[in-house]
């Protein structure tokens, strides 16, 4: 009895990544990107003017430019996505589902690559890690300027306290700009300083009534100064959070978009 043996070979395996499709998808979705900047770029500084009056509102800037940021981010994801969909290879062999998805990976991919690349050209062209470190230094140096002009100088707080006083002694000042100086950081007063500082502005003749009015008073503008500074975190606060928001839909809009445009490409090959 014979035993005939039959030799299986392994089926070749390919891989359906198509990377040409997709470099090119990526980088005509790059090139419309840094196109599209600077046409944005130079529309944008027609809003803006060294003369008074001749400026876009604030709210007009940013709207301008988050308008503008969408239709860059949408159309270089559709051309991006169309393009990968278009010149892959001829998948008709295989299932239609596994046509679409494949065309859909294709475009997401390319737009992973897209923004990857523009971001790291972003990111070069500001001058790197050092900049970036330079620009945090300088936001937080800014931040701590604006709080100190938020909040009035001492000295003057200071005189509040002792204006046309004949008596206002140099140890007198002295003490009492202290104790403005410390409850000034606390951005309030307490009520016994509060007391006390009235004590010292009537022993350098200041009338009892008066001594306390102006002792309130100058609490009550240390107060307003704190809640301007917490009124300017909490704006900077919500326009970061917003900002945040906002470019992680629209790069998610990109992204569906790119997949989308990758499918459509892709069934237009086929067909």
């Amino acid at each position: 009895m014979s035993i005939d043996v039959v030799n299986i070979e392994p089926e070749a395996s390919s891989s359906s990544v198509s990377w040409g499709a997709i470099a090119a998808g990526s980088a005509a979705a790059i090139a419309t990107t840094l196109s599209l900047l600077f046409l944005a770029t130079g529309l944008g500084l027609t809003l803006v003017s060294p003369w008074s009056g001749q400026s876009a509102g604030a709210t007009t800037f940013v709207m301008s430019a988050a308008i503008g940021f969408l239709v860059i981010q949408w159309l270089s994801s559709a051309l991006g996505g169309y393009i990968a969909g278009r010149l892959r290879p001829d998948w008709r062999d295989a299932e239609a589902d596994e046509r679409f998805f494949r065309d859909t990976a294709h475009g997401f991919v390319a737009w992973c690559v897209a923004t990857i690349v523009v971001a790291a050209i972003a990111i070069m062209s500001a001058g790197a890690a050092g900049r970036a470190t330079a620009e945090a230094t300088r936001g937080a140096s800014t931040a701590v300027s604006a709080a100190a002009s938020a909040m009035p100088d001492n000295n003057y707080l200071t005189d509040m306290i002792y204006r046309a006083a004949p008596q206002a002694t140099p140890e007198l000042r002295a003490e009492a700009a202290r104790i403005v100086a410390t409850n000034a950081l606390a951005g309030e007063f307490s009520a016994d300083d509060k007391a006390y500082l009235a004590q010292l502005a009537t022993r350098a003749g200041v009338a009892q009534d008066e001594a306390t009015r102006r002792v309130d008073q100058l609490a009550t503008r240390v107060a307003e100064a704190k809640t301007k500074i917490q009124e300017t975190a909490e704006t900077a606060r919500k326009t970061a959070s917003r900002t945040a928001l906002f470019t992680f839909l629209s790069l998610a809009v990109g992204a569906f978009i790119a997949s989308a445009a990758a499918a459509l490409g892709g069934s237009l090959r086929d067909a």
